[in-house]
Formats: C-alpha cells, structure tokens, sequence
C-alpha cells in the first residue's frame, strides 16, 4: 500500500508525495479566485477532493490539482451550492 503526503498551503497551493520519496515532491500551485468571499471549510473542501479523485482512479498529481480547484471554487463563493455544477475536469495521467 502507497501512503500519499499533502499538505495544503492556501493560496500557495499544495505540495504533495509518496511518504518515504524525498526527492519527488509535486509543487502544485493555487488557483486564485476573482475574490475571496468565504474560507469556512475550504480545508475540508480540499481534502473531499482528494478523497474523491484517489476514489475515483485518479492519480495523485491529478487529484491535488482537483483538490486546489474545487478549494478555489468554494473560497470564490459564498456557502456550497456553487459545488452542485463544479465538473470533474482533471486531466488523466
């Protein structure tokens, strides 16, 4: 079993690796919402992210990078019902 590290740095983004590789960590930036309107639960907002795209067969570069984006929605809008017509649109790798 492969066990993944994240940590999540807000609007500097995220970086992200296998636990135990030093020398291949991924850099991955924020997407930056036109405002910052509501950061309630934008850490849980990332973290579903991730849970949902490794669920889902995704690999871990392309799951952090779901994760900023649907961060980054749910900052940019006020509540969670901007996330009802977020689509998954993160590239295969």
């Amino acid at each position: 079993m492969t066990a993944y590290v994240i940590c999540a740095w807000g609007e500097a983004g995220a970086a992200s690796g296998v636990a135990g590789v030093f020398d291949d960590v991924i850099l991955t930036p924020a997407n930056s919402p036109e405002d910052v309107v509501d950061t309630v639960c934008a850490g849980d907002t990332f973290l579903a992210g991730i849970r949902h795209s490794l669920i889902h067969g995704k690999c871990l570069n392309s799951a952090v990078k779901f994760a900023c984006r649907i961060a980054s929605e749910k900052v940019g809008s006020y509540g969670y019902d901007c996330l009802q017509s977020f689509h998954y649109e993160v590239e295969v790798e």
